[in-house]
């Protein structure tokens, strides 16, 4: 069959987060198998996530309004909000027993039949823990008009180093190596590192390894 899968997505103050969950209603192949988890920080006068160009009543073909029943959003105020650490454990308590977890940010485009093509290299992985995690390429050259991917390069993260915040702070970064057509290409590729703006791994991480309710203001990208 086609397992469901629960997007997530920790929106703050993104205009963006509505055309993100367009984007990947209007691309997958089985939209009814796709669920969103959404944590919107907003503040008055902020463009709604999840709210679509027009109204259902007067186009209810549209991606979210033909698929509203799959759709969770947990509103909070701007400032009440505590980093991306403590919205990614709010999100993830909207998990409902998916199959799978995808997390994302807020401001990402997919490929056509993104959900299928992700799935089949999860299985590629042979290993039920598998996660599949990259920093994602850049948009410019990359989608056709249609949503077709016109890259054939892989991202890999395996590039880290100190970074000077300030003369008293230093922080480890982890960069992308420079892309290029992998060798390997029957199976995601082993890399040292995972990147919280792309994550797709078998639901049962949320219960297994769930984010921590209580490091607020904890960031780095």
């Amino acid at each position: 069959g086609h397992p469901t899968i629960l997007l997530m997505i920790s929106s703050y103050r993104d205009f963006q987060c509505t055309e993100t969950l367009t984007s990947a209603l209007m691309r997958a192949t089985h939209p009814s198998r796709v669920f969103m988890a959404v944590v919107q920080q907003n503040a008055p006068g902020d463009v709604s996530c999840g709210v679509p160009a027009m109204p259902c009543a007067r186009q209810p073909e549209q991606p979210l309004c033909a698929h509203s029943a799959n759709l969770r959003v947990f509103s909070m105020d701007a400032r009440d909000a505590k980093g991306p650490v403590y919205a990614r454990h709010v999100g993830s308590r909207m998990y409902r027993g998916e199959a799978f977890v995808m997390q994302v940010d807020a401001h990402n485009q997919f490929v056509r039949g993104w959900d299928v093509d992700v799935l089949a290299q999860w299985i590629a992985a042979q290993n039920e823990y598998a996660v599949l995690s990259t920093y994602l390429t850049d948009l410019k050259g990359s989608l056709s008009p249609d949503g077709t991917s016109l890259r054939r390069t892989r991202p890999i993260m395996c590039n880290s180093d100190f970074r000077e915040n300030n003369v008293l702070l230093k922080y480890m970064r982890h960069g992308s190596q420079p892309e290029e057509v992998p060798i390997m290409s029957h199976q995601p590729m082993l890399q040292p590192f995972w990147g919280a703006g792309f994550s797709f791994s078998r639901g049962h991480w949320v219960v297994r390894v769930p984010y921590d309710c209580c490091l607020p203001g904890v960031f780095m990208g």
